[in-house]
């Protein structure tokens, strides 16, 4: 495959995964009117949409599809079986070091570090963010670039 339809592959399935990834926390942390308490303001569900959304897309852009492509080349150029349970390692892996890195440049300015007490959750975070971009990553390969769409 090209680099030129490898990068619309991976930066379409960054797209959608920023999109999948908002919906799910958003499905998380919505709160419904019923169970609110009185006199707190919270988000509509739109609201943490958007929020997490915007704010996971440039992870996975300036993240995930760089680390993609360095994987997919470092895979090619070595003798390493390019199978399934390798990617989801090599994606995990991937997930805690960006998520890590973003954290970090953004949130930390000071160098102090992950708390111990968010690391877990950022884990998780990088873990399941990078699956999601994984498996969409087979999809959109499967149906927009080895279907009909783009041949």
């Amino acid at each position: 495959m090209k680099l030129e339809i490898k990068l619309l592959q991976k930066g379409l399935t960054a797209v959608l995964a920023a999109i999948s990834l908002g919906i799910i926390i958003a499905v998380l942390s919505y709160t419904p009117p019923s169970q609110r308490i009185p006199n707190v303001a919270d988000f509509s569900f739109f609201e943490y949409f958007i929020l997490y959304t915007l704010f996971s897309l440039p992870v996975f852009l300036v993240g995930g599809v760089p680390y993609s492509l360095l994987i997919d080349f470092i895979v090619s150029k070595t003798k390493i079986k390019y199978t399934y349970i390798t990617n989801l390692v090599f994606y995990s892996i991937g997930g805690v070091l960006v998520n890590y890195w973003f954290w970090t440049a953004f949130f930390d300015p000071n160098g102090y570090g992950i708390e111990w007490g968010l690391a877990r959750g950022m884990v998780i975070l990088g873990i399941g963010a990078s699956l999601l971009f994984l498996h969409l990553s087979y999809l959109s390969k499967k149906i927009i670039f080895e279907g009909r769409f783009l041949r």
